[in-house]
């Protein structure tokens, strides 16, 4: 059993959409908006089920938006919900800045995370093998992303990172997946500080031996 679970989707909302992605997204002080978006093509899904069934993901706090459209041309419908939080709970993003690892030219960002696909009965899990379904789950960190990881390994393998982002597919027959995304970031705003402290205390150096050179008497 993994522990520390955070993220809880029901098989539910997965079953009856063509599309279900999960999105967080993080800035650097750490505030965290989440947004789950689910699509039903209204003739083999159930659209109408998408509002309740997308309020039912547990993402660590409540939905604060939620939208609703229609395709224009193929009948498909898409819900949205998000919300913004200034961190989320349990500690899930550890940040390593400036105050903890003063020497370090880079802040390192480290998210963890368990993801929960409730089934109702073990026949859930079983149809979603059958059908491949999967949670694709896209994470945005501050900095490049240097290290993503999936256990049990996501569907597909290797997660799908570009840049700032990465993405998982998450295999919908297994009930827990526990995901690890690290990412850094250049502390230019530290950096700066640092050359012109620097560049400040050598200019005084400077200066202050000029000073003595040319305060000393000069031999006649």
């Amino acid at each position: 059993m993994i522990v520390g679970l955070m993220l809880t989707v029901p098989y539910a909302l997965l079953l009856n959409s063509s599309d279900v992605y999960v999105n967080t997204t993080f800035w650097e002080d750490g505030t965290a908006r989440r947004q789950v978006q689910a699509t039903a093509d209204r003739y083999h899904d159930d659209p109408d089920g998408l509002g309740k069934w997308t309020a039912d993901v547990d993402a660590g706090a409540s939905w604060q938006e939620h939208w609703r459209q229609a395709g224009q041309t193929d009948g498909s419908v898409t819900v949205t919900r998000n919300f913004v939080v200034s961190r989320l709970p349990g500690n899930a993003l550890q940040i390593r800045e400036v105050f903890s690892d003063p020497l370090n030219v880079f802040s390192t960002y480290t998210f963890t995370e368990t993801i929960s696909i409730h089934a109702l009965s073990d026949s859930d899990a079983a149809m979603a093998g059958v059908g491949r379904k999967v949670l694709a789950y896209r994470v945005q960190m501050p900095g490049a992303v240097t290290e993503a990881t999936a256990r049990p390994v996501a569907r597909g393998g290797v997660p799908d990172i570009d840049g700032s982002s990465v993405q998982f597919s998450l295999d919908a027959s297994v009930p827990e997946h526990q995901i690890t995304v690290v990412s850094r970031k250049v502390r230019w705003a530290f950096i700066i500080i640092v050359v012109y402290v620097l560049g400040f205390i050598v200019y005084q150096s400077a200066a202050f031996v000029k000073r003595t050179v040319s305060s000393k008497p000069k031999r006649i």
